[in-house]
């Protein structure tokens, strides 16, 4: 008999939550070496180095839309169909996972279906307090932001947070 498999799975469509999803990704491995399968569209190839740079990261076509937005509920309908683990937990990429969340995994052998509240922050990085930030600093996060600045869209000047 297999083991059961069991990983991550979340949505990066677009640029402006790129620099979220590295910072996402070091929140998890902080705390798991489970697979993490991203569900992308709109980023260019180009970058996803920086992105498989976290190990076992697994990335996989969204439904493309010209509306990022429209792209990621495309993308959440998909998403049971794209898993390959036994176990799935699926978290939004721009959340800071503030401890392991092994008990949920556990909580996957009892239900097909969980929804529940997990230890973790949800905003985007420009807005997260110091000890968020703190949990996903490494030289690998501090000199990828420091890229961000120059290379992606200002977060905080995204047009569709105005909206």
């Amino acid at each position: 008999m297999q083991p059961e498999t069991r990983g991550f799975i979340t949505i990066l469509t677009g640029l402006y939550s790129f620099q979220d999803c590295i910072h996402f990704l070091a929140a998890i491995r902080k705390f798991h070496q489970e697979p993490i399968i991203i569900l992308i569209d709109g980023v260019p190839p180009v970058l996803y180095p920086f992105l498989k740079a976290f190990k076992n990261v697994i990335l996989k076509p969204a439904p493309p839309n010209e509306n990022t937005v429209l792209a990621s509920r495309e993308a959440k309908l998909a998403l049971y169909r794209t898993s390959e683990f036994d176990k799935t937990i699926y978290l939004d990429s721009d959340i800071c996972l503030l401890s392991d969340i092994n008990d949920v995994f556990e909580y996957l052998d009892k239900y097909d279906l969980l929804l529940t509240e997990i230890k973790v922050l949800h905003c985007t990085y420009p807005y997260r307090p110091q000890y968020a930030k703190n949990i996903t600093r490494s030289l690998y996060t501090r000199i990828f932001d420091r890229l961000a600045k120059v290379f992606l869209p200002n977060q905080v000047t995204n047009p569709w947070r105005k909206k």
